[in-house]
């Protein structure tokens, strides 16, 4: 009897050593999984906050030469307050020179528009739709038809493109917040 005792007690040691080790290499396996599946999903969070900032940085490219673009006109507009076209101002070159520097940010505009979308940020990419349509009716209107926009008319873009930047920092300021 004694001996089996001492079989029974070394047994009894063994299993618990053997459960403590296999207790203690589960939790070590399952803490290592889930302390490198938090490092994954922060890389993946920095590396989208990259991703959105650099579509940011080009949609702010895009922004500053339509701005620009408006600047130019709304300049032209308070030096000749009775023209009709710009031909009438005499500036048609210098107007064409702020139209070039936005023509040249068009694929800053493009690369924001696909960074931002494929990034999950909708809304701001929506608002690079908006200043799409608005360029698009500022060139056909100043640009193709020589026309020297009203005071009202620049007010509306202005309050236009305000909007659309605002909409677009708000929206991917609830990001970086987030």
């Amino acid at each position: 009897v004694g001996m089996a005792t001492e079989v029974l007690d070394v047994v009894d040691t063994a299993v618990k050593i053997g459960l403590g080790a296999l207790i203690s290499g589960v939790a070590t396996y399952y803490v290592t999984k889930l302390k490198d599946a938090e490092e994954v999903a922060q890389d993946n969070r920095r590396r989208r906050l990259e991703f959105i900032a650099n579509g940011l940085d080009a949609a702010e490219e895009y922004i500053n030469a339509l701005g620009n673009l408006f600047s130019a006109l709304d300049g032209l507009r308070m030096d000749h307050p009775n023209a009709k076209t710009i031909k009438e101002t005499g500036e048609s070159d210098f107007l064409e020179k702020h139209d070039n520097a936005l023509r040249d940010t068009i694929l800053q505009r493009s690369r924001a528009y696909s960074r931002l979308r494929l990034s999950g940020q909708t809304k701001a990419a929506e608002q690079l739709d908006k200043l799409h349509e608005l360029e698009d009716e500022i060139r056909l209107r100043v640009i193709f038809q020589d026309e020297l926009p009203s005071t009202e008319a620049l007010k509306g873009w202005y309050d236009r493109i305000r909007e659309a930047r605002e909409t677009l920092l708000g929206e991917l300021s609830k990001t970086y917040q987030a």
